[in-house]
C-alpha cells in the first residue's frame, strides 16, 4: 500500500530553517489511515538548541495543541494535497516536511514505528535500547 509520512519538526526560527526532528506522521489515503508519533522527551531539542530552546511546558503545549488540530483536520483528509495544505496552514514552531512516499509494510501502525524509530529517536538511546 503507498501511503506518505512528514517529519514533525520544531523550529524556533522560521528564518534560520534549523529544525529538531520531533515526531513523524503518516497518512495512506487508500484506508484514510492517519497517525502521528511525537517524542515524549524534549532532551533533544534543549541539546539541539541550547539555551534558546523553549521551556518545558511551553514545547508541550504547542505538540498538544498540533496533535489536536491534526486529529480534528485530519479526518478530512482524502488524498496528499490534503496533508500538503494542511501543512503549508501551520503557523508556530510545529511544522512538517513535505510529504514523501513510503511503501507501507507490514501495516500502517508498523511502518509509522519503524519511520519514528529511523528518522526522530535519539540514534544513541535506539542502539542502547538495542544492546541492554
Amino acid at each position: 500500500m503507498k501511503g506518505y509520512f512528514s517529519l514533525v519538526q520544531f523550529c524556533p526560527d522560521i528564518g534560520r530553517a534549523e529544525a529538531a526532528n520531533i515526531g513523524v506522521l503518516l497518512f495512506a489515503p487508500e484506508t484514510r489511515f492517519l497517525r502521528v508519533i511525537l517524542c515524549e522527551s524534549n532532551s533533544h531539542v534543549r541539546r539541539f538548541f541550547g539555551r534558546t530552546a523553549p521551556g518545558e511546558q511551553h514545547l508541550e503545549a504547542m505538540k498538544r495543541a498540533f496533535a489536536a488540530r491534526l486529529q480534528s483536520t485530519g479526518k478530512d483528509f482524502r488524498d496528499v494535497e490534503d496533508l500538503r495544505a494542511f501543512s503549508q496552514s501551520l503557523a508556530n514552531n510545529i511544522i512538517l516536511t513535505s510529504p514523501r512516499w513510503v511503501k507501507i509494510l507490514g501495516g500502517p501502525e508498523h511502518t509509522l514505528t519503524a519511520l519514528f524509530t529511523e528518522l526522530v529517536l535519539d540514534p544513541e538511546s535506539v542502539e542502547a535500547a538495542t544492546t541492554s
